[in-house]
């Protein structure tokens, strides 16, 4: 099967990443030279035990899928640090990537519309500590667990409500929103989560214009600092799953239907770790960066 290769990247201090993406153009064989580019916006879910240092030792810049497994070495003195990881997938998601390389994100087309107490008109964006987060109703925020939350639990509550009204950039709030996922299973069993994505994609994911863009096999993860790098085995597969919107995957996580689909994920047996980007969250959420965002 096909290959491609995620990388996070952190920039050195005196480069921004406009600066960084019009080079990379310039000077790669491939244009465009990613298949996907994105601004990392935070973690949903961060790492709790592998790798977690290195994933979570910086404020990531720039989110990028490509066909190579290198970036051109010339611009290797740009960074600060990164963390790059092959991913193989279906033939048919390979392709997809190629047709649709250096677009934006366009949103599913037949997501029903988010219910009227999410529409944009019917509540106000405010801060933390108010009633409102975003356009997420304050109705719909759950309590806090009187327990430590499980790896892989999911849930819609005031930290998370937070997170996801304030963590995109104002400027493409209410785009399609990416989320980049590491996987772990105990004793390599992926039967739980298999069933998992069964039932997100019968029964919750359409509720949020969900669209898996890739899904497949981790190979080693290389960690680079300045051309040297280590490499680290351990997460079993990665997907990057695209949602119409951080509202419309607000509004998954605040249904029934997938609270219940959360539970069967968390049990014991499952030992699902996720990792998560913005526009790419273990699950980093990444927003798809449009041209017209700080040159991404």
């Amino acid at each position: 099967m096909p290959q491609a290769t995620v990388h996070l990247i952190s920039l050195q201090p005196t480069t921004n990443a406009s600066n960084f993406i019009s080079e990379l153009n310039l000077v790669s064989f491939d244009s465009p030279p990613y298949l996907i580019k994105g601004r990392p916006c935070g973690w949903v879910q961060r790492p709790r035990t592998l790798n977690k240092d290195n994933l979570t030792a910086h404020e990531w810049d720039i989110f990028l899928v490509t066909k190579s497994p290198t970036l051109p070495a010339g611009m290797v003195l740009s960074l600060a640090d990164r963390v790059s990881a092959t991913i193989e997938m279906p033939q048919a998601q390979y392709t997809a990537l190629l047709s649709g390389a250096g677009q934006d994100a366009q949103a599913a087309g037949d997501t029903p519309p988010l219910p009227d107490n999410w529409q944009p008109d019917e509540v106000q964006a405010g801060r933390r500590g108010s009633k409102f987060y975003g356009l997420i109703p304050e109705t719909e925020v759950l309590g806090a667990l009187d327990r430590e939350e499980r790896p892989g639990e999911l849930r819609l509550d005031h930290p998370m409500a937070w997170f996801l009204s304030t963590a995109e950039p104002a400027g493409i709030r209410g785009a399609p929103v990416l989320f980049f996922n590491l996987f772990k299973y105990r004793g390599g069993d992926r039967s739980t989560h298999d069933e998992y994505m069964q039932g997100f994609k019968e029964k919750s994911g359409k509720a949020a214009g969900a669209q898996v863009r890739f899904m497949g096999e981790v190979g080693d993860l290389n960690f680079a600092v300045q051309g040297a790098s280590e490499g680290g085995r351990g997460w079993d597969e990665a997907n990057l799953t695209q949602y119409d919107s951080v509202w419309h995957y607000a509004y998954m996580l605040s249904t029934d239907v997938y609270k219940e689909l959360n539970k069967e994920k968390i049990l014991p047996k499952s030992r699902v770790f996720w990792s998560v980007s913005t526009r790419a969250f273990p699950t980093l959420v990444l927003a798809p960066a449009p041209t017209d965002i700080d040159g991404l």
